[in-house]
């Protein structure tokens, strides 16, 4: 009995001994070899199964995990190779497990990775929209304890052939009288031997009040476009005389490619007014002249007043009147005393619908679904304004 417990007691000191030696070595990294008490048939021999390697990898980057291209052109495509490498005392593994929509992971030179060795990552991309900030990027799986996953990236932004700034002219409310000008630049990435030649207003009718020129211009090394092959300042200049109400129009840029090239375009918009114009709040849409009193409860009612601007020598003893065929009862229209102040006249037009005004349906959802109203003046320039009511009066 004694013998037995001798036996055990030294069993247990010689199995902590072995796992303490285990740990030491698996933390140093060390080739460990393994055997189990299996026996093969026949013998009565134990057999090795397996070596296994323990060493740490240690995953490192040279030259960041970030590509930085700057600009690119819209459409086009571009590459990068990052440097992997592993600067640990394991094997280091790297499996791809995922990448965006438009970036391609190219095939892996090496996804296994000895201590010290090092391999490229190639990612592709394509530039299909046209956006300040583009990114793409893909992610892999590695061994690195420290760096379980690999997250490889590139930003920048993607251009067109031409590149307007501002990228849009808003002319805003401009007197017909009077008139605008406005100058902005024009910067071309398209090759270098491309030169803009001519420029065209696509609104044939107020064509005959546009002036447009264009000069080249040195670029600036130290500007977001130093990488442009061109660069012009356009003028534009707006002539008195232009027809009243909402503009809405391009630019067209014709180059000595003529059609081989795509045409570029820059929108164009504002809203010609006279020295006589209606302003109001929300409800009022002044380019399509048309005041929204939405949906109203007879037994509540509702009221917006809009005002008759009148500026320049006219305003001297200006007389305001208004007209309406239909809803007379429901939508009540009166003019009030104007107020005359230094460099204008503004006369009040009250629109109100009465307590107790019979149900009328005019949602504006089209031609003959709104309350016609015709503000009449007794200017020659401005003799007439029509203004369009939408309005429901409900129960």
């Amino acid at each position: 009995m004694i013998r037995i417990l001798v036996i055990a007691v030294i069993a247990l000191g010689l199995g902590a001994t072995i796992g303490t030696l285990q740990a030491k070595w698996k933390r140093r990294g060390v080739v460990e070899q393994f055997q189990v008490a299996s026996t093969a048939a026949g013998s009565g021999q134990a057999q090795p199964v397996q070596d296994r390697v323990v060493g740490i990898p240690k995953l490192e980057l040279p030259d960041g995990d970030t590509f930085r291209f700057g600009q690119m052109l819209h459409g086009s495509s571009m590459s990068h190779d990052f440097l992997v490498r592993n600067s640990g005392d394991g094997p280091l593994t790297l499996e791809q497990i995922g990448s965006t929509c438009k970036c391609t992971v190219g095939k892996l030179s090496n996804n296994v990775l000895k201590p010290g060795e090092e391999t490229k990552v190639t990612l592709t991309w394509r530039a299909q929209v046209v956006a300040p900030v583009f990114g793409q990027s893909a992610t892999f799986k590695t061994n690195d304890t420290q760096q379980p996953e690999l997250r490889l990236q590139i930003e920048g932004s993607g251009i067109d052939s031409f590149v307007f700034e501002p990228s849009s002219v808003d002319l805003g409310d401009f007197m017909t009288s009077q008139g605008a000008t406005r100058q902005f630049m024009v910067y071309s990435y398209s090759d270098p031997d491309v030169e803009l030649s001519q420029t065209q207003w696509t609104d044939s009718n107020s064509v005959s009040h546009i002036q447009l020129s264009h000069q080249p211009m040195e670029i600036d090394p130290t500007s977001p476009h130093a990488k442009a092959h061109r660069a012009y300042r356009l003028n534009l200049s707006v002539g008195p005389g232009m027809p009243l109400g909402p503009l809405s129009t391009k630019i067209r840029f014709v180059t000595n490619h003529g059609e081989q090239i795509e045409v570029p375009e820059l929108e164009v918009n504002g809203r010609v007014v006279s020295e006589i114009s209606i302003v109001g709040g929300t409800a009022f849409n002044a380019q399509r002249n048309m005041l929204d009193m939405g949906t109203v409860s007879a037994k509540q009612g509702a009221s917006i007043h809009l005002y008759l601007v009148v500026r320049g020598d006219d305003r001297e003893g200006f007389e305001v009147t208004a007209e309406q065929a239909e809803a007379n009862e429901s939508l009540k229209v009166q003019v009030a005393e104007p107020k005359i102040f230094d460099d204008r006249t503004m006369i009040p037009i009250h629109f109100e619908v009465p307590k107790g005004a019979p149900e009328v349906y005019y949602p504006g959802t089209g031609a003959g679904t709104f309350v016609p109203v015709l503000i009449r003046t007794s200017s020659s320039k401005l003799p007439e304004l029509p203004i369009r009511v939408r309005v429901v009066v409900r129960p």
